[in-house]
């Protein structure tokens, strides 16, 4: 069994393309060795991850080619879907914080079990950027709409009404729960484990993911060099203020108040 860590405890656990790579490296040595059963990905420390860098993000969309940043992302995205398809099952051990591209991270993973402290969300969309599509397959449609157009956070008894954790545990027990879990999982034969989750796989590509993916890597670099007012607002105060003002002002910013219409 391998107990993989994102390791930056001191900034949420948040995602860049060097954590990316090493993450990415550590899963692919993971899959080699015949003596690895399963996976477990977890965050160092009291959150799972809180997305991807927002400062990083922005540096790229300034200093880098459009075209290096659609390969990166097409990149990202080739080696994300690795998670999906892997032989052995993966399971994300969330607690704290899973947001952004952390959600998303966990969404690729077979399984989640989270500590009941865990708050999931697509926080994104409040600074202009797009949400992966992948949730639609997982929720229903109108629930998928509110998590990725709301934006706003839900708990891990919300995740686990809605499916998209499979256990909710204490915060304290997180570990050995998770372990358990990745133990039951051993017990299954690994060629009908990987056959299985290849139908299952077969079954989603039927339904359009796999379209789904090839389209998110030009959409989310168009969103992403979209200088809407609000990004330019929030860039604004991370800058001036830092990172935990400008999520507090997208939490919270005014809207104009809505005008009744009346009909002449």
């Amino acid at each position: 069994m391998a107990h993989l860590s994102l390791n930056r405890p001191e900034r949420l656990n948040v995602l860049d393309p060097a954590v990316y790579a090493e993450l990415f490296a550590a899963l692919d040595a993971a899959y080699a060795d015949p003596e690895i059963r399963a996976i477990v990905i977890a965050g160092a420390g009291e959150h799972f991850c809180a997305g991807f860098d927002l400062a990083a993000s922005d540096d790229m969309a300034v200093r880098e080619p459009v075209w290096s940043q659609w390969s990166g992302m097409a990149g990202q995205r080739t080696a994300m879907a690795t998670i999906g398809n892997s032989p052995k099952p993966i399971i994300a051990a969330v607690q704290g914080y899973c947001l952004g591209g952390g959600f998303e991270l966990a969404n690729y993973c077979d399984f989640i079990v989270a500590a009941d402290d865990a708050v999931f969300g697509e926080p994104e969309v409040r600074f202009s950027l797009v949400a992966h599509p992948r949730l639609m397959y997982f929720v229903p449609l109108r629930k998928a709409k509110e998590i990725q157009l709301l934006g706003e956070p839900f708990s891990a008894a919300d995740a686990e009404r809605l499916g998209l954790v499979n256990e909710v545990v204490p915060a304290a027990e997180l570990g050995d729960r998770a372990l358990a879990f990745a133990r039951r999982l051993c017990r299954v034969p690994a060629e009908t484990f990987q056959h299985t989750k290849t139908i299952m796989g077969r079954v989603l590509e039927m339904q359009g993911l796999g379209v789904a993916e090839s389209m998110f890597a030009s959409d989310f670099v168009v969103s992403k060099l979209t200088d809407t007012a609000d990004r330019a607002r929030f860039r604004e105060i991370r800058e001036s203020d830092g990172l935990r003002a400008a999520l507090a002002w997208a939490r919270t910013k005014d809207t104009p108040a809505e005008q009744p219409s009346v009909a002449s």
